[in-house]
């Protein structure tokens, strides 16, 4: 027998012959949302349509005998459907184990039939939660495409893109910029022991040496010294613009100490020196103004690591959970966090919660760094290894990219993307070199 379910306007639940019509309400969209979604579940069938957001919604029909109850949910998204790779209309359902998943338990917002209405449901029905619908897979094949050997063995301390399209890649030793072939343009060598580095918005460079120098300049080859911190390696760099339009920079050390840097002077944010020997890693992700987070080791007993967070006021310390796997780095890509950690888990901030980011599969590699990368990330870790990550596909396969080394750094140029780091094991590996990879689709 069929049923119809009409959103549109208002009435009670009628029969008409061998047909019941359900006409509902359809609940307004709000904050940008773009696309809608409306499920009919009924037990042993289920039906799934698409529509754009706005747009009038005409009768839906749903084969079940007429005692049996029918549930139908409004799920609401902010992307559009040519961004969600879908057309208006009925949607078919695939394999959770399919690339080009679409999961409807990433709707923005989600309601619920209600008798002869909706109501607004705190998260996506449960029933809901498992299903995808196809679409196309997003997963991009990445070969190489060209390498170049740096002019010395020295790690890659920091890459970016510059003004002119050029690529500039930041060593202890040289500054050298490639263009979008990964042909070297210029290198110049330097004595500034650069540790780390940081290109604002604007084009401010920002410096940090292993010596606790820190330099900046309205480029890399105009430097001037700005504030010193004796006897600190100052690894790790990450900023952005304040509200007035000037730049902050944080640098945080190799034995722990967190700065922050700006117009008005250099501030210490975390004093405390670790525990353990030895460099540590770390890693930082800007948020925005005085918002960052940083990973630094510790030593409380066992091998720990703080999460250290400012957002404009007092520091907070976050313990980690090492059933989760020691953080390996925290970064930024698409407008959210992530944080990976050494057993392959990758982890997105909801709230004040961390959640395992949902996917097809794990990384199965140890990532240092994360850019934005086609509606998600394209992370680069430990011994080559490259890994592109959808919401649709969940984890697309992983490359190893050239050997002996562990990628550190990715810019995306064009359709192609940039990639380098440092030699993994250079006093076992006397006669590897130190190299840069372009990366294309096949």
């Amino acid at each position: 027998m069929t049923r119809e379910v009409a959103l549109a306007a208002l009435f009670a639940l009628a029969a008409c012959s061998d047909d019941t019509r359900l006409v509902l309400q359809l609940p307004p969209p709000e904050n940008g949302e773009s696309s809608l979604f409306v499920v009919i579940e009924s037990p042993g069938a289920r039906t799934i349509t698409a529509a754009v957001a706005g747009e009038p919604f005409g009768p839906l029909t749903a084969s079940a005998p007429e005692e049996t109850p029918l549930t139908v949910s409004v799920l609401y998204f902010r992307e559009t459907l040519e961004e969600l790779e879908l057309e208006a209309g009925e949607v078919n359902e695939t394999s959770a184990n399919t690339c080009g998943r679409f999961p409807l338990a990433d709707a923005a917002r989600a309601f619920v039939q209600n008798g002869d209405t909706f109501h607004a449901a705190e998260k996506v029905p449960e029933s809901l939660l498992n299903i995808h619908l196809r679409v196309r897979c997003p997963c991009v094949q990445l070969s190489e495409i060209a390498v170049l050997e740096l002019p010395s063995r020295n790690p890659v301390r920091y890459q970016t893109r510059l003004e002119d399209g050029t690529t500039l890649l930041v060593s202890s030793s040289h500054f050298t910029t490639v263009d979008e072939e990964l042909r070297a343009v210029h290198t110049t060598s330097t004595a500034t022991n650069a540790a780390s580095a940081f290109l604002t918005e604007t084009g401010e460079f920002w410096l940090g040496t292993g010596y606790g120098r820190i330099f900046r300049g309205p480029n890399y080859r105009e430097l001037t010294f700005f504030a010193e911190v004796p006897n600190e390696e100052l690894a790790w760099a990450e900023g952005g613009l304040l509200e007035e339009g000037s730049s902050e920079v944080y640098f945080l050390s190799h034995n722990g100490p967190l700065y922050r840097a700006s117009a008005s002077g250099l501030e210490t944010i975390v004093e405390e020196r670790s525990t353990l020997d030895g460099d540590q890693d770390g890693s930082i992700a800007w948020l925005g103004p005085r918002r960052v987070f940083a990973l630094q080791e510790d030593d409380f007993g066992i091998l720990d690591i703080d999460l250290l967070r400012t957002e404009g006021g007092p520091l907070i310390r976050e313990p980690w959970e090492l059933d989760s796997g020691v953080p390996s780095a925290i970064d930024t890509a698409e407008g959210k966090i992530y944080l990976s950690t050494l057993i392959g888990l990758v982890f997105t901030r909801r709230g004040e919660d961390w959640i395992e980011v949902p996917a097809r599969g794990t990384p199965e590699g140890i990532i240092r760094k994360f850019i934005s990368y086609r509606g998600g990330f394209f992370a680069v870790g430990n011994y080559g290894f490259a890994v592109q990550y959808h919401p649709y596909a969940g984890f697309c396969e992983h490359r190893i990219i050239g050997e002996g080394l562990d990628l550190l750094f990715a810019t995306e140029v064009g359709e192609n993307i940039i990639v380098s780091g440092k030699i993994a094991n250079p006093d076992d590996e006397p006669n590897t070199t130190q190299r840069a990879y372009l990366l294309g689709p096949r």
